[in-house]
């Protein structure tokens, strides 16, 4: 096996590599929210819970044990802790923990003084707190990151939940292979393979393009939409990859699509018959994969450009009580604004400013 050493890294980190990693979550209550545990197990990690109980030296004994007695020797660990749990654990792993790889503590009751705690090399630190310059999470309350609370927010958590995921991965360096996921996945949708697609599919997809309010939120639902509606593409069809971005648990693609509007495509003009007319779009997919499945996709293009192509919307058709008001003409353009985002320019740069 070989190991890459980043720089600044300390170089001991790299001779202790665990082969099963290890979740410790913590928080004040006796149980602990299932979906959060599920999460975790569901990227391969062993999970165990440590009530907060009544804190103190018997709570920091009990975080102490539980990694010592579940790991083998070679094997590294990652606490997530919650509230009052958070703080007494930032507290008590400012001391050199050797097999402990990463600590994120979300929403803590309390800080340690930053100009006089330091935290061990090999152990990365990482602190959600509900106001705070480099992860603020406005407008929730404490609790938003745990479903079985009153509290929860899933926006803020889901975006919570990715930045810890990134962190532990790297702490234990686990490697992702979301992109072959995506992929694998894509391919066999686009080819008709609804079964293979769905295998590579969590129970309960949320598949959404979002211009047409299109795709499918629960996986019976997302095979009939495959099958029916999203296959078979027109035979002209031209995809191109412009950029893709990778996180943590997402895949961002930018893609240039081109084709004769030969038949019907219900996803992207659900009613509209074929008008044999050219389409160039440019659409931006979303795609989360959880537990090495496809979680959600979203999907965005400009419908506006799609429908002036195929002949449905006119520009110069502005309403009475616009014109009225000076617009002359609909703020919309065709087929040029995909061919700027491929070419990255355009000679028709802002024609639609009148001042420009």
């Amino acid at each position: 096996m070989t190991a890459r050493i980043d720089s600044g890294e300390p170089f001991l980190k790299y001779l202790n590599v665990s082969k099963t990693p290890y979740i410790f979550l913590t928080a004040e209550t006796d149980d602990f929210d299932e979906e959060t545990i599920a999460a975790w197990e569901g990227e391969g990690f062993v999970t165990t819970y440590v009530p907060f109980g009544n804190g103190g030296r018997d709570y920091v004994d009990r975080m102490h044990a539980a990694p010592d007695q579940a790991l083998g020797l070679n094997d590294q660990y990652a606490i997530v802790a919650f509230g009052d749990a958070a703080s007494a654990c930032l507290e008590a792993y400012v001391k050199s923990t050797p097999r402990l790889a990463a600590l994120i503590a979300y929403y803590p009751s309390r800080l340690p003084d930053p100009q006089q705690t330091r935290y061990p090399m090999h152990t990365t630190v990482l602190v959600h707190l509900l106001s705070f310059q480099a992860y603020k999470y406005p407008g929730v309350e404490e609790g938003f990151a745990e479903s079985d609370l009153d509290e929860y927010d899933a926006a803020a958590a889901g975006v919570a939940w990715s930045r810890t995921l990134g962190v532990v991965r790297k702490a234990l360096r686990i490697a992702s292979d979301i992109e072959r996921i995506r992929d694998e996945q894509l391919d066999h949708a686009r080819k008709g393979s609804v079964q293979k697609a769905l295998a590579l599919t969590s129970q309960n997809p949320a598949v959404l393009h979002v211009p047409s309010l299109t795709g499918a939120f629960h996986e019976e639902d997302l095979g009939d939409f495959y099958s029916e509606f999203f296959q078979p593409s027109p035979t002209s069809l031209n995809c191109k990859l412009l950029s893709r971005t990778v996180g943590t648990d997402r895949v961002i693609d930018e893609m240039s699509l081109s084709f004769n509007h030969n038949k019907v495509i219900p996803w992207l003009l659900p009613g509209v018959p074929a008008t044999n007319r050219r389409i160039e779009v440019v659409i931006v997919s979303i795609v989360c994969i959880k537990a090495g499945k496809l979680f959600s996709e979203k999907v965005y293009w400009d419908q506006a450009s799609v429908l002036m192509q195929v002949g449905l919307l006119d520009p110069n058709l502005v309403p009475d009580k616009f014109k009225e008001k000076g617009v002359e003409k609909l703020p919309v353009v065709g087929a040029e604004s995909a061919r700027a985002a491929v070419r990255g320019g355009s000679r028709r740069i802002n024609e639609l400013i009148s001042d420009w």
